[in-house]
């Protein structure tokens, strides 16, 4: 359950500032140590998904996403010294203009104040244009939670025009403004997912 909650939260955390820009195909040798890895993992061997992702990245370390695997990975095994290592390279391949994967590291260190000041720095810095996508907004709204309370991210959660949604998820956008309601935590981890 914990490595599932922490995939869905690594899922949820990739929208803003991770639209990659590739200008080249993957690297096919890369791809197959990710299916490898992705093949491990559903069989729930994290150890072995570890280290075919790790391969992946040895190949081609520019792919966001293959970081991000390797960071749910440490967490599903605990590991969360390497996991804020792997957290500050994805901060440094956004760019730093999202570092919530680094935030989240902090949080499941122990360091809260920490965490909410890369979670606050993530917030503004937020581009406006990707408010546009409920995705983005979703965690935007999550993010503004804890750092400013539950009445500004409700605020924020509202600004999505639910008629443009596709069909069935207004349901989604409904548990997310039930986790706001009910959110009484100090980090984005005290979430309900």
């Amino acid at each position: 359950m914990k490595i599932q909650l922490t995939i869905l939260l690594g899922l949820t955390l990739t929208t803003c500032g991770t639209k990659e820009k590739t200008k080249s195909k993957p690297d096919p040798v890369a791809v197959k140590y990710n299916h490898l890895a992705v093949d491990q993992q559903l069989k729930g061997n994290i150890d072995s998904a570890l280290y075919f992702i790790d391969k992946a990245i040895a190949t081609d370390s520019t792919v966001y996403l293959y970081h991000v695997q390797r960071l749910t990975f440490l967490w599903g095994l605990n590991r969360n010294e390497e996991a804020l290592v792997t957290a500050k390279k994805i901060s440094k391949l956004r760019n730093y203009n999202n570092v919530s994967f680094e935030g989240n590291a902090y949080e499941q260190l122990g360091d809260i104040d920490k965490a909410r000041e890369l979670y606050k720095q993530t917030v503004d810095n937020w581009p406006t244009k990707d408010l546009d996508d409920y995705n983005s907004r979703t965690e935007y709204s999550q993010l503004v939670t804890v750092i400013y309370g539950k009445e500004k991210g409700l605020e924020e959660l509202n600004k999505i025009d639910e008629s443009k949604l596709p069909p069935g998820h207004e349901k989604v956008i409904e548990s997310i403004r039930q986790s706001i309601m009910n959110y009484n935590g100090t980090g984005y981890l005290d979430f309900k997912f």
